[in-house]
């Protein structure tokens, strides 16, 4: 089917896979992704009240408030429940101050704050991928282009790079597009897919960037690999079980230390041997 617009809960409740799981089974396994356990960070609170701000500024007032709490207090205490229950997030000062600094400074950007004009925000493609259902959130679409805006700690080229290592934005890259392409019928490439990135702390810079070729494939090869490995699992009589204590691999792995683990002991050996001489 082709995009849908649905709450954020709505698409999370949908069975099919996500980049989220598909990542965390690369990074550790199958078994891993089956059992994640979310917990909202102080950084996560900041980059989702950035991206409602920007990109549903609408419903930004319902889920989001500005508001100092005395916390010890019972009228305090009262107050952050009640904020709970209604499933609206408490910003302090510093963090409302942050998620405004770094609007300012993206819609000051020439090239990004017209990226984000004219098209369609937080859109849901649902498809199916080497037989396994699948599901991509768009940040931002335009004119047949993914735009996805990042909150992060480094916008730099050095920076950035090593944070789409760390999450595995590489792997989400491969899967939006082909998730979007099987949903749509479309032709999109890893070209067509844009990172807007924003510094989450002053002077809050801002860099664009596309993913090159190869970083794209290594992506896409892992998580087809991912749904190999999936499809494995549920072929199993009781997929959850067999694995709970397997995890990564049942049999015995050879394990190789880093390569500087062996240049360090021989720099260190040489000293030993050095001193010995003297």
């Amino acid at each position: 089917m082709s995009g849908e617009q649905m709450t954020n809960k709505i698409y999370h409740e949908h069975k099919a896979k996500g980049s989220t799981y598909i990542k965390k089974a690369a990074e550790k396994s199958i078994l891993h992704a089956e059992n994640q356990n979310f917990k909202t960070t102080p950084a996560m609170t900041l980059g989702s009240a950035f991206h409602v701000m920007n990109l549903e500024p609408e419903l930004f007032s319902s889920q989001f408030v500005f508001e100092e709490i005395n916390k010890r207090t019972n009228v305090g205490k009262a107050r952050v429940l009640e904020l709970s229950d209604m499933g609206v997030t408490i910003l302090s000062a510093e963090e409302f101050e942050k998620v405004q600094g770094m609007t300012a400074s993206l819609n000051r950007h020439p090239l990004a704050k017209e990226m984000f004009k004219g098209g369609v925000s937080e859109m849901s493609h649902f498809a199916e991928l080497d037989g396994v259902p699948a599901k991509c959130r768009t940040d931002y679409e335009k004119g047949g282009k993914i735009i996805d805006l990042k909150s992060c700690i480094d916008a730099s080229p050095e920076g950035f790079a090593s944070a789409v290592a760390k999450y595995g934005y590489h792997i989400q890259v491969a899967y939006y597009v082909d998730v979007y392409n099987a949903a749509n019928s479309a032709k999109l490439t890893y070209e067509d897919f844009f990172f807007v990135c924003v510094e989450n702390t002053a002077p809050y810079a801002v860099a664009v960037y596309t993913l090159d070729k190869d970083s794209y494939e290594t992506g896409q090869k892992l998580y087809k690999k991912v749904l190999k490995e999936y499809k494995n699992y549920l072929s199993q009589t009781n997929p959850l079980e067999a694995n709970l204590e397997a995890g990564y691999y049942a049999g015995i792995l050879s394990l190789s230390l880093p390569l500087w683990v062996h240049s360090k002991a021989e720099t260190r050996i040489t000293e030993i041997e050095e001193g010995e001489a003297v």
